[in-house]
């Protein structure tokens, strides 16, 4: 007798790609058992649905604005218009930096450490958002009348409540885009959302104090009364789009709680990601200072004084910039598909480094205008930069889970952001510095002496040089390369299958 023949069966259909938001990708399929975790590792991944994308980009509006906005405002109004000494400004800000080494590692834990119902991220950005819409529109709602020693009180006062709510939504923020992709290519792709949007809030930005003297406000209080209101709604509907609308996966179970104080030091140990804040500095300082010393290069040896004239051509050459920042995301992206990030990152760094020693002949006062080049090239690899490193930083959440078995990605956000802040805070310093070690004296107006105006175009050249040649020195170290990091996913994937079998655990998105 001839053996029964078995009824023939197609073999199951192997999971595809697809655009997702809240959807299952491979590596969560692969945790769950419904992807092999090979595929995962090989990049069988869904994408991020291009919705939840365009939403998660919408919050960084409020990010930037949140970040330049009092900031831009705060001299102008409180110093020039209100007589606030300048020290008793820059006093407020310290404070604030001191406030913000306590709150930003704290709301880093706290949303790391959330069990809420609604996720991790999304309740903390709601109501951060909110918060921050208030208080901006409260620090320039200033009590007539009062003494320098109570305005100092109300601008400290004001700028603690302001960066409470900032650090209560951006923590959170920048850990929900850490999260939401899995692949190596496609972190780039949302935070190319993120960056696009930034640009964005930095146009806005460069226009508010403009806003506040339109002819329509009899005084610079009421333009910046009606200004602030406005910006406070512009920060509220922005900010709270990615906290509505963009999903964020629930962990296979509760992380463990150690001390604050191990979770610090876990973060710190995470070399890759320590050689990237060291990247941030670095290029902030290039970037602060010499966007400082080339004002003062403009205003003093170009135009010898003529400030109206300056402004025009340097807010020409920046608006020009940020068009041609927003048609270079494209670029960058598709460069990010087919190159390591670190490998885009160092050209980035070579051609900073090339084009400021092109300012000792850009600025010129025979060619004013070729500046513009200058300004309108520099913008684009400002981007280039930031895509590249806020992706690998994303990258480097994925390393930390694979080298202590947690994810503490806004810690590591928290930890990123008051290092920017307080870079941004030192560079200002330092510019100052060199401002005053040239031989810069304002109370000499136009008539600069010709050997302060040597110092402050060798600085403009010898500053962003020094700082990206040591950027270049430090990035060569980067150990996650596209090769490592396909490995970890495939690692990490064969982890949560694991997981997911010994405790009946499936992920799956909060909606």
């Amino acid at each position: 007798m001839s053996p029964r023949r078995q009824p023939h069966r197609s073999p199951a259909p192997r999971s595809q790609p697809k655009e997702h938001g809240g959807e299952m990708n491979a590596a969560e399929g692969a945790a769950t058992g419904l992807i092999p975790p090979e595929e995962a590792g090989r990049g069988a991944e869904a994408r991020v649905g291009w919705r939840h994308k365009l939403a998660f980009g919408i919050g960084g509006i409020t990010d930037m604005v949140g970040f330049h906005g009092p900031v831009t405002l705060v001299n102008p109004i409180f110093n020039i218009t209100l007589g606030l000494s300048p020290t008793l400004i820059g006093l407020a800000k310290a404070i604030c930096r001191v406030w913000d080494a306590v709150t930003d590692p704290a709301m880093g834990t706290i949303s790391d450490r959330s069990t809420s119902r609604h996720g991790r991220r999304r309740p903390f950005i709601v109501i951060g958002a909110l918060a921050m819409g208030i208080a901006f529109f409260a620090l320039f709602v200033v009590p007539r009348g009062i003494g320098s020693g109570a305005l100092f009180a109300y601008l400290t006062a004001m700028l603690l409540l302001f960066y409470s709510a900032f650090t209560v939504f951006t923590v959170p923020y920048h850990a929900l885009g850490y999260e939401l992709a899995t692949s190596y290519d496609d972190r780039t792709r949302v935070m190319a959302w993120r960056l696009a949007f930034n640009m964005v809030g930095n146009t806005i930005v460069s226009w508010l104090f403009t806003a506040t003297q339109l002819p329509i406000f009899d005084s610079t209080m009421e333009g910046v009364y009606y200004v602030g209101a406005a910006t406070g709604v512009l920060i509220v509907a922005c900010g709270i789009v990615p906290g509505l609308l963009v999903p964020e996966k629930r962990p296979l179970a509760p992380r463990p709680r150690p001390a604050v104080g191990a979770e610090l030091k876990a973060a710190l140990r995470n070399r890759p990601f320590l050689r990237l804040v060291g990247l941030a500095l670095l290029f902030l300082t290039a970037a602060t200072v010499s966007g400082m010393l080339a004002d003062y290069v403009n205003f003093y040896h170009v135009y010898g004084g003529d400030l109206r004239s300056a402004a025009v051509v340097s807010s020409s050459g920046v608006t020009i910039g940020y068009v041609i920042t927003l048609m270079s995301v494209f670029v960058w992206t598709w460069l990010g598909a087919r190159f390591d990030k670190k490998t885009i990152l160092i050209f980035t760094l070579l051609l900073n480094g090339v084009f400021s020693v092109s300012t000792w002949w850009l600025f010129t006062p025979a060619h004013p205008y070729w500046q513009v080049g200058y300004r309108v090239l520099t913008q684009p690899l400002l981007l280039g930069f930031w895509l590249m490193l806020q992706s690998m930083i994303a990258d480097s959440c994925e390393y930390e889970e694979l080298t202590t078995g947690g994810r503490r990605d806004a810690l590591l956000g928290a930890f990123v952001s008051f290092s920017q802040k307080v870079g941004v805070s030192v560079a200002f310093v330092f510019a100052g510095l060199l401002l005053d070690l040239s031989g810069f004296r304002a109370e000499r107006g136009a008539v600069q002496d010709e050997r302060t105006l040597l110092a402050l175009r060798a600085a403009l050249v010898a500053v962003p040089v020094a700082c990206m040649v040591l950027a270049v020195v430090l990035v060569r170290g980067y150990p996650l390369s596209r090769a490592r990091m396909a490995q970890i996913s495939r690692e990490l994937a064969e982890r949560r299958q694991t997981a997911a079998v010994e405790t009946g655990a499936k992920i799956r998105p909060i909606e």
